[in-house]
């Protein structure tokens, strides 16, 4: 149990009496010093990482700092330190109430493109610096599922470059597997929303399978019972740049839309039980899949278009209509999809969640960081600091209830909607 202790500062210098260190150590804990600033990220770092919070200094108080009159006795009191201290007690609290919300939700990222380092050598089982997301930092983060997605950039569309696209897929599918299995104490693929659960009651972190680009189709109808089979649970239909089922956003409009071979894509994932994932795609596709699909379509990593007008996020329009399909806008952290001039932060992806809340409620929204695929802005770097996103929700107003609907709830309710097809 590693236990922050305040210092006290005299001569330039931080230190701490022994007696201090020695209780924490006699009782069985690891104490560890709690820098003497105010500023707010440093002290969130440190105490989002300790189990309990022991103030060193003595003497009195200085009482306004809590809103109520200093009494005419009270002299011996340091207002410097008294700051120091009681904000790292406010945060303790707050973090308190995090630890016990993220236990009983849900908590779920819908889009990580970790498996493109797996040919570093990776093992997701050990912290490592390369990837934002791994087993250790989801436990540091009390985060409990992710996406993991096997990613395919758009290439040819010859037959050959096809099947070469819908080999890398497998592979790729196969590689998150072999990971899992090596670290089976730890983590387990989910195929439903009852395996998440079950997972989460034996302590496992949960990996759930996409498919980024629905590319890795080709134009075989067949494949995507295959990759159904293969344990799949969203495509998105496009990348950067159409493809034969669909235009991207960043196509050439080839299709206007949907393709007929698109259309027939997206009645078949209904069919199997897939989300169909509309990032990435044109907004006239977008439109096209709210026409045909029996099912929510989600957009597992796109921001608001309103707030950073960029070709990859959401229309107000089409996101009402997503919201009328009973869908999903998973909110991506990536920072040129949150502030045009992309010097985002947590607060402003925040903004994001707020705007599709106020636009269409908050049974619409989720999260959907793009870890390791340039995901990632300060006040959240990686798995391990999910629950600043908590503790902004909170300081917002957000109930217990919201929480756990933005966190999880409401992509859940998604996948067990898409999964009644089967």
């Amino acid at each position: 149990m590693i236990i922050g202790l305040s210092v006290n500062h005299k001569d330039g210098t931080s230190r701490i009496a022994d007696a201090y260190v020695n209780a924490v150590v006699k009782a069985g804990g690891s104490p560890v010093l709690i820098p003497l600033t105010t500023n707010r990220s440093v002290l969130e770092e440190n105490i989002s990482h300790i189990d309990g919070l022991l103030l060193s200094g003595g003497g009195d108080i200085c009482t306004p700092l809590f809103n109520e009159e200093l009494h005419p006795t009270v002299t011996d009191y340091d207002l410097e330190r008294d700051h120091y201290e009681i904000e790292p007690v406010r945060m303790a609290a707050a973090y308190d109430k995090v630890k016990a919300l993220h236990k009983k939700i849900y908590t779920i990222d819908s889009h990580c493109d970790t498996p493109m380092f797996f040919s570093q050598g990776i093992d997701i089982g050990k912290k490592n610096n390369k990837t934002k997301v791994d087993i250790p930092k989801m436990q540091e983060g009390m985060l409990d599922a992710v996406f993991m997605v096997a990613y395919l950039p758009q290439g040819a569309r010859t037959a050959a470059a096809s099947q070469k696209a819908f080999d890398k897929a497998v592979s790729i599918i196969n590689q998150i597997k072999q990971q899992v299995e090596k670290n089976k104490d730890l983590v387990a693929i989910a195929n439903s929303v009852e395996d998440l659960k079950k997972n989460k009651a034996e302590s496992k972190k949960t990996i759930f399978i996409g498919i980024e680009n629905g590319y890795a189709i080709g134009k075989d109808i067949r494949n995507v019972e295959y990759f159904a089979r293969m344990g799949v649970k969203y495509i998105t239909l496009s990348h950067n740049g159409d493809n034969d089922i669909c235009d991207s956003n960043r196509g050439n409009k080839e299709h206007k839309g949907l393709s007929e071979f698109g259309r027939e894509v997206v009645r078949e994932m209904n069919r199997l039980g897939i989300m169909v994932d509309i990032s990435h795609t044109s907004e006239k596709t977008s439109f096209d899949v709210l026409e045909i699909s029996q099912y929510p379509v989600i957009a597992s990593h796109s921001s608001v278009k309103a707030l950073c007008n960029h070709p990859r996020n959401i229309s107000d329009k089409l996101m009402k209509a997503i919201a009328a399909k009973r869908g999903l806008i998973q909110i991506c952290f990536y920072k040129g999809f949150l502030k045009k001039d992309g010097q985002a932060k947590l607060k402003d992806a925040i903004d994001h969640i707020d705007y599709v809340v106020k636009s269409v409620g908050v049974d619409y929204v989720g999260i959907g960081t793009d870890f390791d695929g340039d995901g990632g802005i300060p006040g959240i770097q990686n798995a391990s600091e999910a629950p600043q996103i908590t503790l902004e929700l909170l300081r917002r107003g957000y109930s217990d209830e919201d929480i756990a609907k933005i966190w999880g709830g409401n992509l859940i309710r998604v996948m067990e909607a898409v999964k009644k097809a089967k």
